[in-house]
């Protein structure tokens, strides 16, 4: 039952997968422009809404950040561009926080430039493969229009999802219309958001760096010996924590221990000097498990040479209310 409720979490990681056409680097400035929202019905139910909430800029490369609300609860994804390669990314939700490998936000599986040949075929890094089906003409409440399709089919070797959806995106609007199986959700309404530059999503802090403590400190929960492993990364190596704090951090590094996998955590910004960590798990305390999001926010205090936590906050809810 509880997979069955989460069904339509894998509808939304179809938004990104329709931004793989053979883009140039005008089409992604029309689609990541902040404030650029997509309302889709699942037949004459209202499915979810897409909204590009804010774009990031580390180093050479962009990401926009879109929020995503209807069905069973809201959560968020980020969808970069890789300016060498003229390629979109497809991110998906996933951290890999236990992989060691450097990445922002997600690990991003590219799945290359398509030179829009019908047929063409393009494997993902997460075992599915992306096949564009060529141009077909489609009729949305949005209105009628000429579309690129796509499927995307296979095994998630990650989830062990079996993977069955089709999807139409259209130049520099993006998705009009996807199917997940026998589910079909088209476009209501695509309303163009007014753009922006870029923010620094840490503030005056260093992104990357506070990547690598939201990083270390999940990694370090979930494989240390308990809450000594942290206090490393705390300022003053934690010597200010009260007793509340530490009961807190000990209840969190049970949950990362016993409820999460690497692959389903994320990292986030929630404002200035301050990078978060996200991830789902079942409380089974309770006669009938729920499923809950987690939500760390920790403070950050410039070092040399590292970044330090001064506070850490955690949060907890249900995702189905």
């Amino acid at each position: 039952m509880i997979k069955n409720r989460f069904r339509g979490l894998t509808l939304l990681l179809t938004i990104t997968l329709a931004l793989l056409t053979n883009a140039c680097g005008g089409e992604w400035e029309k689609i990541s422009k902040k404030g650029n929202t997509w309302e889709f019905n699942a037949g004459p139910k209202k499915g979810l809404t897409a909204r590009v909430r804010e774009k990031y800029k580390i180093g050479k490369r962009e990401y926009a950040e879109l929020t995503l609300k209807g069905e069973s609860g809201s959560s968020s994804i980020i969808i970069s561009w890789n300016e060498a390669k003229k390629t979109f990314l497809y991110a998906g939700r996933n951290t890999y926080m236990g992989d060691k490998k450097p990445v922002f936000f997600i690990r991003e599986t590219a799945l290359a430039k398509l030179d829009n040949k019908k047929n063409e075929k393009v494997p993902g890094e997460d075992g599915t493969t992306i096949t564009f089906l060529g141009e077909e003409k489609i009729k949305t409440p949005a209105g009628a229009t000429t579309a690129l399709k796509f499927s995307r089919t296979g095994t998630n070797k990650i989830s062990s999802e079996k993977i069955s959806q089709t999807f139409w995106y259209v130049s520099k609007k993006g998705i009009y219309q996807f199917t997940d199986n026998a589910r079909i959700m088209k476009l209501v309404k695509f309303t163009e958001g007014k753009g922006g530059d870029p923010s620094k999503p840490a503030g005056k802090l260093d992104a990357a760096k506070a990547i690598a403590v939201a990083r270390s400190f999940y990694t370090r929960a979930r494989t240390g010996s308990g809450i000594n492993a942290l206090l490393p990364l705390f300022t003053d190596n934690g010597k200010k924590l009260t007793d509340n704090n530490k009961t807190a951090l000990k209840m969190l590094i049970s949950r990362i221990q016993t409820g999460t996998r690497p692959e389903k955590s994320a990292v986030f910004f929630p404002g200035n000097n301050r990078v978060g960590i996200r991830f789902r798990y079942t409380d089974e305390s309770g006669t009938n498990p729920e499923l809950m999001y987690s939500d760390t926010i920790l403070e950050l205090a410039p070092g040399k040479p590292e970044m330090l936590i001064k506070s850490a906050s955690t949060t907890y809810r249900k995702i189905i209310q």
